[in-house]
Parts: C-alpha cells; structure tokens; sequence
C-alpha cells in the first residue's frame, strides 16, 4: 500500500513539475503582450541623424548586432557589419544556449512596420509575437523618451 501512495505521490508531482514547466516555456515564447501600436514615422535628416548617433553612442545597438573584432581592446565594430547581426552571446560561462544577434539593417526590417520595431525594441516581442532573447535589454529600452525611439 505504501508503494502504490509513494508512486501516486511522485506521479503527481511529476506531472505538476512538467506542467510547469511546460507552461514557463510557453509564456517565454509567446508573451501576452499587446498587438504593435500603428505608426507611420516621417523620416527627415535630422531624425535619420538622431537615430544614427543614438544606435551607434547612446543605446549602442550597433555594437551588438555587428561583427566584433574581440581581438582588439574592448572588440571594436568591424567596419563593414555594422547592423548585419550575427554577433554571439551565451557561449561558455554557465548559459543555456547560444544566441546571435539579428540583422538590423534597413534592407532586413524593410518589411516590418514602425510600430512592430518599437515594440521590439522597448517589449522584446518579435514581429510575430514570439519573445526575442533576453539578452535583448528592451526592459531598458521601455523607458527611451518617444522621440528617441522614433528616431531610433
């Protein structure tokens, strides 16, 4: 009789652990997060050359979805990949996984609308609504002033 309590007792448990974390894994990949606002953002000169100095010197994107020379001090942007991704996060140390950044150039998120970027940018949700890597820091991001993200 002991037994049969004993296996209930680690079944159940079992069950509940895997549902867990079953349910952990789907909320991380498909965030309860609002559809993208509806932007339409006029481009000018000076916002294109806002944007620019805040991804390469303020929010620094650039340094993360680029190719980094780590064979230089402090792995300097290699001239030539700046926004193409491709840069690897997670390797050794402990993590779980292997990430690499996108590619952010125009030419990539062409077909993305206004809104679907700023979301990703300040939520971490993909244009499909799936969650970007966490080491993504939209919770950062979140607080960038409207114009700076716009500019962005």
């Amino acid at each position: 009789m002991r037994r049969i309590v004993l296996l209930l007792v680690i079944l159940t448990m079992s069950v509940i652990a895997v549902t867990g974390i079953a349910l952990t894994v789907f909320l991380a990949i498909y965030p309860d997060t609002d559809p993208p606002p509806n932007l339409t953002l006029k481009t000018t000169p000076d916002s294109i050359a806002r944007g620019a100095y805040l991804a390469n010197h303020v929010s620094v994107c650039v340094d993360c979805h680029s190719h980094r020379n780590w064979a230089k001090f402090s792995g300097p942007v290699k001239p030539g990949t700046e926004g193409q991704g491709g840069e690897k996060f997670g390797a050794g140390g402990g993590s779980i996984g292997v990430v690499y950044s996108p590619n952010i150039t125009s030419e990539h998120l062409g077909h993305w609308t206004d809104g679907e970027i700023a979301r990703a940018i300040t939520s971490g949700i993909s244009r499909n609504g799936t969650a970007l890597s966490p080491v993504m820091p939209y919770s950062g991001y979140n607080h960038l002033a409207e114009e700076d993200l716009y500019a962005i």
